[in-house]
């Protein structure tokens, strides 16, 4: 009698290698400080005063936003799908990352546009993880 596919073998599919691979995740914190060039954040969602201490680089690239306003549901139904179809073709070995689309609006701000005691989730580029890549400012 013939033996069927090993378990977790070939034929096997595991959902999890259809996943494109993440980046990096994002580091959240209240901002202690901002320069030209860098900002410090006490890590962790209060910035309690045990929490560690980080310090991001800010280049030409770095993008600075907050939430704006809902985008209509067409426009983030049709966002999602593509997203979606994006990730039922992915491959597998990619180092491609796929993010799902936000349903909001991004609002751009600026450096000087961030104050100290605002908590923030800073995504570092991947390439240079002492750079951010984005920084989000949660507004109350």
């Amino acid at each position: 009698m013939p033996a069927g596919p090993a378990k977790g073998g070939a034929g096997t599919p595991n959902p999890a290698d259809s996943l494109p691979r993440l980046g990096a995740a994002a580091t959240t914190g209240k901002v202690t400080a901002i320069d030209a060039n860098s900002i410090t954040i006490q890590a962790g969602v209060l910035g309690g005063d045990k929490a560690p201490a980080a310090t991001f680089a800010i280049d030409a690239k770095t993008v600075i936003y907050e939430r704006g306003t809902s985008k209509d549901s067409a426009t983030y139904k049709r966002e999602m799908d593509d997203f979606l179809a994006k990730l039922a073709y992915a491959d597998p070995n990619s180092a491609t990352v796929y993010l799902a689309p936000e349903p909001y609006e991004r609002v751009a701000l600026r450096l000087s546009d961030v104050t100290t005691g605002v908590l923030v989730a800073i995504t570092p580029n991947t390439a240079d993880p002492k750079t951010a890549a984005t920084i989000f400012v949660a507004r109350p």
